[in-house]
């Protein structure tokens, strides 16, 4: 499952924690649906990069996971998206450090993306965000 835990050794830190032990299923609700809405709108794309990067390699994967393509599961039109590029406006960034990530997201937001408010001076967030030479105070 999913647990959202704040670190820290404030006040606040505990009471946020306790908030959001309260609100683990609408929280886990809450990604889980986010991530399934993202990868349900991009699948099309998603297996298009898939091909391109896996295309040379299908049959020592077949091979290695025992699957003979004729037991796979077939799918119907309708359940792959169009494969889009991904909008211009989205930007992939990796955290790699174990350490709290330090982004601001908006929660209320109905269009099912996951949203960036704001990157706090001297987080992670800002610190990768800046590496891509992207202004994290936009």
């Amino acid at each position: 499952g999913i647990e959202l835990v704040i670190q820290g050794e404030s006040r606040i830190t505990w009471i946020a924690n306790k908030l959001a032990s309260y609100l683990r299923n609408p929280l886990r609700e809450y990604v889980t649906r986010v991530i399934v809405t993202a990868l349900t709108n991009n699948s099309g794309w998603l297996i298009d990069t898939l091909n391109k990067n896996l295309g040379n390699y299908w049959d020592l994967i077949m091979r290695t996971a025992s699957l003979k393509l004729e037991d796979l599961p077939k799918l119907s039109r309708h359940h792959i998206t169009q494969a889009e590029s991904i909008d211009e406006r989205e930007i992939e960034l990796v955290w790699r450090e174990k350490v709290p990530l330090g982004l601001n997201i908006l929660t209320n937001d109905k269009s099912g993306l996951l949203k960036i408010v704001d990157f706090p001076r001297g987080t992670q967030a800002r610190q990768v965000a800046q590496s891509k030479q992207l202004d994290p105070d936009i």
